[in-house]
């Protein structure tokens, strides 16, 4: 299975069990080891608790995730998602640039979406409808820690793109 439809699994996976009010999400722990030496984390970095829904560090999530925030990114937030599963939401303001960057630092192939994505993974990327065509998207999983898996897209808003990133943890075996 490709690695987004394996995220595609897992999403619709945490849409059928649920979570009520989030009361009962569970994401990875802040580990007590030490702080990662690159840019790009370690295959231990977890970002820490937050309330779902609720804000938290784009840095943290991107160590997290194995990626580092491309120069030019502007408007940069981040949410923990209300699902069974740990799963991150980072949204930016940039150019198509940035969605390839991202894309060449996971090393995802990177595709041209029309109409063709799934329901759970348009809510998982937080569009309310399919991306216009011609939308730059790509997914992998974090080669040190294949549990994480990420996706990547850009929707065009005028003269700059929106770009959703992704991140969701499956649990280990």
């Amino acid at each position: 299975m490709t690695p987004l439809g394996t995220l595609g699994l897992a999403v619709a996976l945490a849409a059928v069990v649920g979570c009520g009010d989030g009361t009962d999400v569970r994401r990875p722990q802040a580990q007590a080891s030490q702080q990662p030496s690159s840019s790009q984390g370690s295959a231990n970095t977890a970002p820490p608790s937050a309330e779902p829904g609720g804000p938290i560090s784009p840095e943290e999530v991107l160590a997290f995730a194995g990626l580092r925030l491309p120069a030019g990114a502007q408007s940069v937030q981040a949410v923990v998602r209300p699902t069974v599963l740990p799963s991150y939401r980072i949204t930016l303001l940039g150019d198509r640039s940035i969605v390839d960057g991202i894309c060449d630092q996971m090393g995802g192939t990177l595709r041209i979406a029309g109409s063709d994505l799934p329901a759970n993974e348009i809510e998982a990327l937080g569009l309310s409808a399919q991306p216009p065509q011609g939308s730059p998207t790509c997914a992998s999983s974090r080669r040190d820690r294949p549990r994480v898996q990420r996706q990547v897209i850009g929707v065009a808003q005028g003269s700059t793109m929106l770009i959703t990133i992704h991140v969701l943890e499956f649990p280990a075996r």
